[in-house]
C-alpha cells in the first residue's frame, strides 16, 4: 500500500506539472496576443503613448511595455513576456546584451509613407524633363523613373491610400 500511495504521489505531482506547464502555455500565448496587439497597425495609428516610447528605429524596450497595466494583470514574470516576443510572427525582437526591445515588423505603418509619383505625376514630370514627349507614340521610349531624375510636383502629394490604389 506504501508504493501504491507514492505512485499515486507521483502521479498527482506530474498532473500538477503538466497543468502549470499547460497554464504557463496559455499565460504566454495571451501576453503575445497583447502585445501584437499595441504594435498593430489599428492601435499605432492612434497610440501616441506608446510611439512616444519608441527609439528612432521604432523599437520599444520590452521593460516599458512590461509596464502596462494589460501586461501586468497578465503577468510579472520577464521570462514569459521574453518568450512571447519570440512566438509573435509580427514583431521583430532585438537582444542586446540581455536588453530587449521589439517594434512592429512593418515598421512603416507607423509614420506617414514619404511621398511618392503616382503613374500620372512620373508621366507629367517625364514630358516636363523632356525625357518622353507628350504627342508620343506607345512606342516610344519608355518613361524614366522619377528616382533618376528629382522632379518638383509643385508640392502635390499622393497620399499612401492613392498610392496603394495604383500599385496593383
Amino acid at each position: 500500500t506504501a508504493a501504491l500511495q507514492i505512485q499515486q504521489m507521483q502521479h498527482t505531482q506530474a498532473q500538477r506539472a503538466q497543468a502549470q506547464a499547460v497554464q504557463a502555455q496559455v499565460q504566454t500565448h495571451a501576453v503575445r496576443r497583447q502585445i501584437d496587439y499595441y504594435f498593430s497597425e489599428e492601435n499605432l495609428s492612434r497610440d501616441r503613448y506608446l510611439k512616444s516610447k519608441m527609439d528612432k528605429d521604432s523599437y520599444v524596450a520590452l521593460s516599458e511595455i512590461a509596464q502596462f497595466n494589460r501586461i501586468k494583470a497578465l503577468t510579472t514574470q520577464y521570462s514569459t513576456l521574453i518568450a512571447a516576443v519570440r512566438l509573435s510572427n509580427v514583431l521583430d525582437v532585438l537582444n542586446i546584451d540581455g536588453q530587449f526591445k521589439v517594434r512592429a515588423r512593418r515598421a512603416s505603418i507607423l509614420f506617414e509613407a514619404p511621398p511618392t509619383l503616382g503613374v500620372l505625376d512620373r508621366a507629367e514630370a517625364a514630358i516636363s524633363n523632356g525625357s518622353i514627349s507628350a504627342d508620343a507614340s506607345p512606342d516610344a521610349s519608355p518613361v524614366t523613373s522619377a528616382s533618376s531624375s528629382p522632379v518638383s510636383l509643385g508640392g502635390q502629394r499622393e497620399t499612401a491610400e492613392d498610392s496603394a490604389r495604383g500599385s496593383f
